[in-house]
């Protein structure tokens, strides 16, 4: 017989780890990609992190090669390496690298943790 007088404790959540996912690929029609232990996709209207993410890396933009939001074609993060910011219509001269010693590393374990919550969820 179970004792209900017992408190119900939560398992805690399992903590994303850097290793479990190799790249995302956030895309410009709306869909965000993980590559990992874990594949999967979500809506990027579900993702709170994304406004941020994309915000930093705007202000990593180097001047004369800005890409403004509305031109994003996608971003591929490699998960420790690099991030590519490339613009639509595919222009060679506005693609974008961000080195990984650039990114702020909390910014994109959000965005990588919220990720795989959604995919988790689904």
């Amino acid at each position: 017989m179970v004792d209900t007088k017992q408190p119900i404790t939560k398992q805690p959540a399992k903590q994303i780890d850097a290793r479990d996912w190799n790249s995302i690929h956030l895309m410009g029609f709306g869909e965000a990609q993980i590559i990992g232990k874990n594949n999967g996709k979500v809506a990027n209207e579900n993702l709170k992190s994304i406004a941020p993410f994309i915000s930093h890396l705007m202000a990593l933009q180097q001047e004369g090669t800005r890409i403004d939001s509305e031109e994003l074609h996608a971003i591929h993060i490699f998960n420790s390496s690099f991030i590519d910011f490339l613009p639509k219509p595919k222009k060679e001269n506005k693609r974008q690298r961000f080195q990984w010693a650039q990114i702020d590393d909390k910014i994109v374990g959000e965005l990588a943790f919220e990720i795989m919550n959604n995919i988790r969820n689904q």
